[in-house]
């Protein structure tokens, strides 16, 4: 967490590089940080808007309920559920009042640009894991006409994710939703044939193989329901 004076609680590093002991600071005033098995708990008493900053420890999905507390009573509550993550993903998002709209930004290489808008609820829209998708190829070192050939896949599905929301002017909606839906799975076919190409030349890692898999796994499963 960071206040607006810049004032941090969370994690710090350990001086003592032959220590595996966690070291945590809470300088915001009324602040803590702990952990308990794989959660992490952080909170505040300020009503000043806070930054709550998350950085990915690695390849998987994680779950950010944020709670406003009156006393021991719940005021409001955000859930932002299965969000893909990646080692040293950066999401960050401003709290101030929960009940007020919340979004998490996602920043995948560091350069402070904004790759991915992740809205709360259950699961992932697939037009946030193509965002994703998109953050996660900015980190592979590979020739620029291969990450081009990728953008080329990914406007296609963004193109169709488009023509599937018009589905639902025409008469025969339940078959424009299926054809939609065989285009798709086809691209993301189409897609995983070629990460499997890129790394059996040696084009990206085993790690980023996988990263990029568990998002086009999601949306797969998106595509499915």
């Amino acid at each position: 967490l960071y206040d607006k004076e810049g004032n941090h609680t969370g994690l710090i590093p350990n001086p003592d590089p032959d220590s595996d002991l966690q070291r945590v600071e809470a300088n915001i005033p009324n602040s803590y940080y702990f952990e308990f098995g794989e959660t992490k708990y952080a909170g505040s008493d300020t009503l000043t808007p806070t930054d709550v900053v998350l950085i990915g420890e690695s390849t998987g999905t994680f779950t950010l309920e944020i709670e406003q507390l009156n006393g021991d009573n719940l005021i409001a509550t955000k859930t932002f559920t299965d969000v893909p993550v990646i080692k040293n993903v950066k999401v960050t998002t401003e709290v101030t009042d929960v009940s007020e709209p919340l979004v998490l930004a996602m920043n995948f290489d560091n350069d402070n640009i904004i790759d991915a808008i992740i809205q709360p609820g259950a699961g992932v829209t697939t037009e946030e894991l193509l965002q994703i998708m998109r953050g996660v190829v900015k980190t592979f070192d590979i020739p620029a006409k291969k990450k081009m050939h990728l953008e080329k896949i990914f406007d296609k599905i963004e193109k169709n994710l488009a023509k599937e929301d018009g589905c639902a002017d025409k008469k025969k909606t339940a078959k424009c939703k299926h054809k939609i839906k065989q285009k798709l799975s086809n691209t993301v076919a189409r897609l995983t044939a070629l990460i499997e190409k890129f790394f059996k030349k040696g084009l990206i890692s085993q790690e980023e193989k996988t990263e990029i898999m568990q998002v086009i796994i999601s949306i797969t499963n998106n595509l499915s329901t």
